[in-house]
């Protein structure tokens, strides 16, 4: 008499939207189990929520792409295509949030939208996540940005960087307090001169790139990574470059596995 009901339930797949559901593959085709922390309320169950729509394409080339977070879609997902196995290092943020704003995850999931590659770590202290994660398998994926709830209602602007690759092109910025550091910014980068100062300490702002500001210098090594302060949506992916007296060690505490790539 157990058979067939076994049968029904062994099946899964078939829940509808905001029923509960522990995995994905509970839920019925085209959606997925949503951490509910990410939907409407800190519940303590999760629901079978619609895939996103895809909001843009990531090139690998630290452009940002822009999502909106709203209270009918509190996740937002962008398309990244792998062509060769490697790293690829993103930054999502949001803009100057009060505390009962949700703060930004990120997870990678494959083209369906369902069972994560990459689960997301919940960071409730700051508006950004910056994550680095190591594909080997080609294919199209799908890194998702949610919202992790605290209180409040959802909503706002959402902003995700993301690169494979030294970045270049929007400028530069030379440490002067540490001459053997530079960082480059990506094209469409939010950073301005103020940030060398600001962030860098004592900084001086180049429209050039790294290499141009100090080509007579003997070059040690890169590290591209996020930079989530600013008050609009982060400032983006940044390539620091290392010069002359820069050690490995240096490189290396700078450039943590989950914040950057080494190059």
């Amino acid at each position: 008499m157990l058979l067939p009901l076994l049968a029904l339930t062994a099946g899964g797949g078939g829940k509808g939207v905001d029923e509960r559901c522990f995995s994905d593959n509970e839920c019925a085709t085209g959606l997925f189990c949503g951490d509910a922390y990410n939907l409407y309320t800190p519940y303590t169950y999760n629901l079978c929520t619609v895939v996103p729509s895809i909001s843009g394409t990531i090139t690998g080339n630290g452009s940002g792409q822009n999502a909106n977070l709203t209270s009918a879609s509190p996740v937002a997902d962008f398309s990244l295509t792998i062509t060769a196995p490697g790293s690829y290092t993103f930054l999502a943020s949001v803009g100057g949030i009060p505390s009962n704003t949700p703060k930004p995850e990120i997870s990678v999931f494959p083209d369906s939208g369902k069972n994560a590659v990459f689960i997301k770590i919940r960071n409730a202290s700051n508006n950004y996540q910056i994550r680095t994660f190591n594909f080997t398998n080609a294919g199209t994926y799908r890194v998702r940005v949610a919202g992790y709830y605290l209180s409040g209602l959802f909503g706002g602007g959402i902003r995700l960087f993301g690169s494979k690759t030294a970045v270049s092109g929007g400028g530069s910025c030379t440490h002067s307090a540490s001459g053997s550091r530079c960082d480059d910014f990506a094209v469409n980068h939010l950073f301005n001169a103020s940030y060398c100062t600001t962030s860098v300490s004592s900084g001086t702002y180049s429209a050039n790139t790294c290499a141009t500001q100090n080509g007579a210098k003997v070059y040690r090594g890169a590290c591209t990574m996020g930079m989530g302060h600013g008050n609009t949506y982060g400032n983006g992916l940044i390539t620091r470059n290392y010069y002359d007296a820069s050690t490995d060690s240096q490189i290396n505490s700078e450039c943590s596995n989950n914040n950057g790539i080494r190059l």
